[in-house]
């Protein structure tokens, strides 16, 4: 796992972050791109099957390529320097290539090709200068060849047939590697994309499920919740709260403190939720609904526990208590119905006085338990 983190660490250095899928490919195609120029550079000197101009022109390539690469990734002109990379292969690197490397004898054509795939991919939401490039890389090999015809004088020959074939078939493997990783590169931004699209529908229905003062889900993600809990038939108590005297609170002491009254209540509640694998849910006001997979009795005593750790941890100003009604779920009940007998107990329990639960059986629809808190 530790190793599995260290390779995301450097990936995440390289390459930025994959919920940025055009720069994380991009960054990618830069990296294989610049490295490739180096071992060409370092394959031409050593064979010499091309001019020696190239190869230090290559290397050249590969410190610009890298330089295009940092000001890209830490500097944020993704844009800008993808470009500067498309005209910088169509308009020099490529010519320098035909002339220095043999021209129609030559692999060029095969880089061609490849930087072709690459505009056509890489450039798809550039407008303008995605047409530029597609033209420019068509027409640039057609002005290659009619210079290669009317001054061959000007284009390097290879030495020997044995460089031609090691240059031919060297520039045919690092061409087809190159294919091979960019359409690897752009098949997994494809996936980046798709993904990056389902989490931020994930983080919007979340959003939209929340309550943006508590941080609660509230009535659209509690519907969502209970037809998931319905179909799986499992046991449930629904608990619907509501803070005493909250109006008069909220009067004398401002809307200020009101808030921060609710947000320590929802604080308590989420946790015994979530300790206990439930919901919390924000209805509206200063009403609260608890969901728990567990039956009526130990859903009370776990509202004795809240009603405890409330009365322990009061705010500022003191004197906040809730009333609660619980209702167990029985077969064949809808959950509206649930919602329902739990609300009417709730207002049972404020009947009485506040500061208690209420819960009954689906039986006799009497109280069947009050709990003072």
């Amino acid at each position: 796992m530790q190793v599995k983190e260290h390779i995301d660490q450097l990936l995440y250095f390289l390459l930025g972050s994959k919920l940025s899928p055009y720069q994380h490919t991009h960054h990618a195609v830069l990296l294989v791109g610049g490295f490739s120029y180096l071992a060409c550079s370092i394959f031409n000197f050593v064979f010499q099957t091309a001019d020696v101009i190239l190869s230090y022109a290559q290397f050249g390539f590969f410190l610009l390529i890298m330089w295009i690469w940092f000001r890209s990734r830490f500097r944020n002109e993704y844009q800008r320097m993808a470009l500067a990379f498309m005209f910088f292969l169509i308009l020099i690197a490529l010519p320098m290539n035909w002339i220095y490397n043999a021209g129609l004898a030559g692999p060029t054509y095969f880089l061609n090709l490849c930087v072709l795939g690459y505009i056509c991919v890489a450039f798809r939401d550039f407008g303008i200068y995605l047409k530029v490039g597609i033209a420019l890389i068509i027409l640039l090999p057609l002005l290659m060849v009619w210079l290669d015809l009317i001054r061959p004088d000007l284009i390097y020959a290879y030495p020997s047939d044995l460089a031609r074939a090691l240059d031919l078939s060297f520039s045919f493997v690092v061409t087809a590697f190159l294919l091979l990783i960019m359409m690897r590169t752009y098949s997994r931004r494809y996936r980046l994309e798709r993904d990056k699209a389902e989490y931020l529908a994930d983080q919007l229905r979340n959003l939209s499920e929340l309550d943006p003062l508590t941080g609660l889900h509230n009535r659209r993600g509690m519907d969502r919740y209970m037809d998931k809990l319905e179909r799986s038939g499992a046991l449930f108590t629904q608990t619907i709260l509501d803070l005493d005297h909250f109006k008069a609170l909220n009067d004398r002491y401002g809307h200020s403190y009101g808030d921060e009254v609710l947000c320590h209540f929802a604080k308590l509640l989420n946790h015994l939720a979530l300790t206990n694998k439930g919901l919390a849910v924000r209805l509206g006001g200063e009403e609260f609904v608890l969901i728990l997979p567990m039956s009526e009795a130990m859903t009370l005593s776990e509202i004795q526990k809240l009603a405890l750790e409330l009365q322990s941890t009061q705010p500022e100003k003191g004197g906040v208590t809730f009333s609660a009604g619980v209702a167990e779920c029985v077969t064949g009940e809808e959950w509206e119905d649930l919602l329902a007998r739990a609300d009417q107990l709730m207002y049972a329990a404020k009947k009485a006085g506040r500061n208690r639960v209420f819960a009954a059986s689906f039986e006799d629809n009497k109280l069947a338990a009050s709990l003072e808190v």
